[in-house]
């Protein structure tokens, strides 16, 4: 199983600030089509608040794997 590291984004606290990061995961997959799949279930569970705006998803040695759409307001 390899690591992947999850990374969710809310809104800035100033206006026209680019997004913070809120909370990082660490995901255990098989591959990265498992990990992403796993990365959208996490965020549409527990991060679904409308001040959150994104993901993006790396492999543990930093290669990118996912960025999910920015939430349009």
């Amino acid at each position: 199983m390899a690591r992947y590291r999850m990374d969710i984004f809310k809104v800035g606290k100033r206006l026209g600030r680019k997004p913070a990061l809120w909370r990082r995961r660490d995901i255990f997959a098989l591959g990265d089509g498992a990990a992403k799949l796993e990365a959208e279930e996490y965020y549409r569970n527990h991060a679904a608040a409308p001040t959150f705006t994104s993901f993006l998803l790396c492999s543990n040695g930093g290669r990118f794997v996912y960025e999910s759409p920015a939430k349009s307001d």
